[in-house]
């Protein structure tokens, strides 16, 4: 009997040839991966922010994480700091930020007790107090507001001292 092929033989070889397509239309695309846009850029640029926010811009050299209250202040409110780290007309200026992106800084903490808030400066008083007090002069956010739930958004928190007050600096990037 001369040797042949059967019905056994060529479906071992169709399948053995289905599987390798399969594999290899599933594992290019993991591949290419790497180089398409994601939020893995944008979780690195909001992370570069909130450490530059809470190391360099508002805190004494070698004394990271305690904020100066005045010149977080005028980080927030647009005003000009001569004595603290940084320059520019806006907040995405002074952040060093592209034009393409959009950012948003919100301190946040409790300092009454009665429950986290956002986070007011009184200018009589030269401290920080909750914006439920009625003390507030400025609220110590910036930036534009976060869009709805159909964009992506990326977060990070920095745990902080502002004068002395516990805060969490929230800085949200789009």
């Amino acid at each position: 009997m001369d040797k042949g092929q059967t019905t056994l033989d060529f479906a071992i070889g169709v399948s053995i040839f289905i599987f390798s397509i399969v594999f290899v239309l599933a594992f290019i695309p993991g591949t290419l991966q790497p180089f398409t846009a994601g939020a893995q850029d944008e979780t690195a640029g909001v992370d570069r922010i909130a450490d530059l926010v809470v190391e360099d811009l508002l805190t004494e050299p070698g004394d990271p994480y305690r904020l100066d209250g005045e010149c977080t202040v005028a980080l927030l409110d647009d005003q000009s700091a001569p004595g603290c780290g940084f320059d520019g007309a806006d907040l995405p200026t002074r952040l060093d930020l592209a034009a393409l992106q959009s950012i948003n800084v919100t301190m946040r903490g409790d300092p009454t007790g009665s429950g986290v808030e956002r986070l007011c400066w009184d200018d009589t008083g030269k401290e920080v107090v909750g914006a439920s007090d009625g003390a507030c002069s400025t609220m110590l956010t910036a930036g534009e507001s976060p869009p709805p739930t159909s964009e992506s958004v990326v977060t990070a928190r920095r745990f902080v001292t502002i004068d002395g007050t516990g805060a969490v600096v929230e800085v949200k990037l789009w």
